[in-house]
C-alpha cells in the first residue's frame, strides 16, 4: 500500500477558492511552517500550520486542489 499524504494549499482560500496574501510566517529553512492567510477576494482570515488550515468550522471547502506530500 502506497500512502501519499495530502495538504492543504495555503494560497488558495477555503471559502472562494481564491489566492491567499500571506501574513506573520513561521518559517524553518526554506519551508513555510505556519502562516496567517487573508483572502485578497474575500478578506477571509485563517491560519494554515504543517499542511492544514487551523480555522475551518462551517466552511465547506470550494476546492479540491490541494498540494500532494513529498
Amino acid at each position: 500500500m502506497n500512502y501519499t499524504p495530502v495538504y492543504d494549499n495555503y494560497n488558495k482560500c477555503l471559502k472562494c477558492d481564491s489566492r491567499n496574501k500571506l501574513q506573520r510566517q513561521v518559517i524553518d529553512g526554506s519551508y513555510i511552517c505556519e502562516c496567517e492567510t487573508i483572502c485578497i477576494n474575500c478578506g477571509h482570515i485563517d491560519y494554515w500550520a504543517y499542511g492544514r488550515y487551523e480555522n475551518t468550522e462551517g466552511i465547506k471547502r470550494s476546492t479540491t486542489e490541494n498540494v500532494k506530500g513529498i
